[in-house]
């Protein structure tokens, strides 16, 4: 992967980095430093930064001062699960903005289940991704880049290509014709369980012309309501109180199981020009080679050097 640089530092201020302003410049001096510019020119062409050698507690500053500098999507790799959310809280604090968390899913990938919090996690991620990296430029680039952050067994776990997701997805708009009993059957073989009140990722229930469904990949449950065989509203909203969150034009509802092919990674949902960050490299792939060593089929998982 390639990483354009900009000099563009001089154009922005502190506030970019809200709301901790005494921190921010410090940040501004680290990515303005002429080694720090160096570093970022260097990353242009190799594609990969690698921190040998770095403290842990120094990596959200210089993973900030990386995006004062250059803002752009990153996937930052670390060793193990509990460097992951040190270094998470310090960048959420730093950047005043939420980062992606990919976890590690069950070690038997046959064992996956959407009662797995890990699975459903895993999915919401690449849920995200790929609609950050499928929407039109000019809304991209009034958003945020994505930051994920996660470790090498995480990301030797095989997901869904995005190509195999999105051809699975059944779109459904407001003021389409559809016939609930035709949506009933699909629910049903696509692997969705009915219920009487939607709590779970994965979970479907009709009630007259209403219809609450809960995709595995959104962050809230979906109401859906007819008028006759024509769908009149779709809303997110909440599944403890039932207030509505947010009003829908469409929604892409995925598969809650099966109809996939796990050949892709993570690496995939990126976009181009995103970076990526590898702390502490020797660590990681220690762990990745013990991760194998322990897990009872390892040749279900991508080898480490397939994936970085």
């Amino acid at each position: 992967m390639t990483t354009k640089v900009k000099s563009t530092t001089s154009e922005r201020s502190t506030s970019d980095l809200k709301p901790h302003s005494r921190i921010a410049p410090a940040i501004e001096s680290i990515s303005r430093s002429e080694g720090f510019a160096k570093a970022i020119a260097d990353w242009k062409s190799s594609g990969a930064i690698t921190w040998e050698g770095v403290w842990q507690a120094a990596v959200a500053p210089l993973v900030a001062s990386v995006l004062y500098a250059q803002p752009q999507p990153l996937l930052i790799v670390v060793s193990l699960p509990a460097d992951v959310d040190s270094i998470t809280r310090d960048l959420e604090y730093l950047l005043g903005r939420s980062i992606e968390v990919f976890p590690q899913a069950s070690d038997d990938v046959e064992l996956e289940s959407l009662l797995q919090r890990e699975v459903v996690e895993r999915l919401q991620v690449l849920s995200r991704l790929e609609s950050h990296r499928t929407t039109k430029d000019a809304t991209r680039s009034r958003q945020a880049p994505p930051i994920v952050i996660t470790t090498l067994p995480a990301l030797m776990h095989s997901v869904p290509s995005p190509a195999s997701i999105r051809s699975s997805r059944r779109l459904l708009k407001v003021g389409q014709k559809q016939k609930i009993d035709e949506l009933r059957t699909w629910f049903i073989e696509a692997g969705y369980h009915t219920t009487t009140s939607v709590q779970l990722p994965g979970e479907f229930t009709f009630r007259g012309g209403i219809l609450d469904v809960y995709p595995p990949d959104s962050p809230e449950p979906i109401r859906i309501e007819w008028f006759d065989d024509e769908i009149e509203s779709i809303r997110m909203f909440d599944a403890m109180s039932q207030k509505s969150i947010d009003r829908m034009e469409t929604v892409a509802l995925p598969r809650a199981k099966g109809g996939e092919i796990a050949t892709s990674s993570l690496l995939d949902y990126l976009e181009d020009n995103a970076g990526i960050l590898l702390h502490e490299p020797q660590a990681i792939m220690h762990t990745a080679q013990a991760f194998l060593e322990r897990i009872p089929f390892p040749e279900r998982f991508l080898s480490p050097t397939a994936v970085i």
